[in-house]
């Protein structure tokens, strides 16, 4: 991904990023693909050491020879497949790794177009120290935390939002495990909103600019939020971390050691080639390629 964005460019899709998905979701189809949407799949089956279908939440038992899961590991192996069908060195494995930070995000509607704003770039990273160990222990806390990424998608596609307006959405990370132990029920509404207005207000600062009187639509993210509505461990939106013990050349090393459940295939952002947009697509590839490479050997095709 770093080198595709060093080299060639970035590139936005005319229609965002849902677009790329919707047209691999209608090549899939026209090549005799069916896809089932709104339809959540309840367990993994795996008999004898293999996987061979899956089970819906509805009841329905779907047989198949081979099962590629972009589900999270951690979703996979406590939620997914009975515990006894589980190699140790998979669970060994899942053991020893740390989630990625977890994410923290608005989203808001202006009222004004970017040009009147002054927000000038498509993109701004805003950091409190250019020590990055330094940063990443501020992001430990939510009283410490003041780093953000933000995006002003009008400045890539003018006509993305109605003439007159723009659109801009800013994330932020917590690393470790901890700055969001502190909410309850009760607290967690007051705790969302004080986090995001602090992020308004350092956006405001970093760029010279006042977004706060032209909010029209805002909605907030918390970690939380993604915990409920995508099953993300602890709110997490980055995999596994990327650390020397476990960076991407130790990930394709550990990949191809110890017991698997065959025919069981995994494809998404917790695998070898860590998360974005960009290892999504290739390792649902590589998990495609070497699916039709085990279906050729078991053949005994050469």
């Amino acid at each position: 991904m770093f080198k595709s964005y060093i080299i060639d460019g970035p590139v936005i899709p005319k229609t965002r990023s849902h677009g790329i998905s919707s047209a691999i979701l209608e090549r899939f189809e026209e090549l005799g693909g069916e896809a089932w949407m709104s339809t959540t799949v309840k367990k993994i089956i795996v008999r004898d050491g293999t996987a061979c279908g899956v089970e819906l939440d509805n009841g329905d038992i779907v047989d198949c020879d081979y099962v590629i899961s972009n589900s999270s590991p951690y979703n996979m192996y406590t939620k997914l497949i009975d515990g006894r069908n589980i190699p140790k060195y998979q669970i060994k494995k899942l053991n020893s790794v740390k989630l990625a930070p977890k994410g923290f995000s608005l989203f808001l509607g202006l009222d004004k177009s970017a040009e009147e704003l002054g927000i000038k770039n498509h993109s701004y990273f805003i950091y409190d120290t250019a020590d990055t160990a330094k940063q990443s222990q501020l992001t430990r806390s939510r009283a410490g935390n003041n780093m953000q990424a933000a995006v002003c998608l009008n400045n890539g596609l003018p006509d993305c939002s109605p003439e007159g307006t723009c659109i801009l959405y800013i994330t932020a990370l917590f690393t470790g495990d901890n700055a969001w132990d502190d909410i309850t029920e009760e607290n967690y509404v007051a705790a969302k909103r004080e986090f995001a207005d602090r992020m308004i207000s350092n956006f405001e600062k970093a760029t010279g600019t006042k977004i706060r009187e032209h909010i029209e639509e805002i909605e907030i993210a918390s970690p939380v939020t993604y915990a409920r509505y995508l099953d993300a461990p602890n709110g997490t939106i980055y995999g596994f971390e990327n650390t020397g013990s476990y960076g991407i050349v130790s990930r394709v090393a550990t990949d191809a050691m110890g017991k698997k459940i065959n025919h069981l295939y995994y494809a998404g952002g917790y695998g070898s080639k860590s998360l974005g947009y960009s290892p999504s697509y290739t390792t649902g590839y590589e998990a495609a390629a070497a699916v039709l490479k085990n279906i050729e050997k078991e053949a005994g095709v050469k």
